[in-house]
């Protein structure tokens, strides 16, 4: 795993949300959002069971989408790709669970709204943790770097 670009970094810093693109297995390209984390090597996710998932355990190559900006002259985008691996939470590595730490500590105002809390007690999907290793970006802003 290598370090991204620091004008890709600060934009990982700045975005709530990545989008996460694999390939389903009838080869029909799925992408979800996700809430993240960078910690300067690897993007991880906390998630659930699901399609996402399932591809990634599959084909573990990956493309994340990162984005900022509304107007023209504001847009700020890179595309990373790299591969995943997902885990359970009691096997995954100490990195990955501190960012999972990390992702629920910067949205846990959210974490406790009635919306939430409605969602997470339906909930039956068990937890998993994701780690994105960067193995590729493409950058691209109207003003450049």
């Amino acid at each position: 795993m290598s370090a991204l670009p620091r004008h890709v970094a600060a934009l990982l810093e700045e975005a709530t949300i990545v989008r996460v693109a694999t390939v389903a297995a009838d080869g029909a390209p799925n992408v979800a959002p996700f809430w993240f984390h960078y910690d300067g090597t690897r993007i991880v996710l906390d998630t659930l069971e699901n399609g996402t998932v399932r591809n990634i355990r599959r084909e573990p190559r990956v493309a994340v989408l990162v984005d900022a900006g509304a107007r023209f002259e504001e847009l700020r985008t890179a595309t990373i790709a790299g591969r995943a691996r997902a885990f359970v939470p009691d096997e995954a590595p100490l990195e990955v669970a501190d960012g999972v730490e990390a992702i629920r500590l910067l949205h846990a105002d959210e974490l406790t709204t009635p919306v939430f809390e409605e969602y997470a007690h339906g909930e039956t999907r068990a937890s998993v943790y994701v780690e994105i290793a960067p193995a590729d970006v493409r950058w691209w802003s109207p003003i450049g770097t």
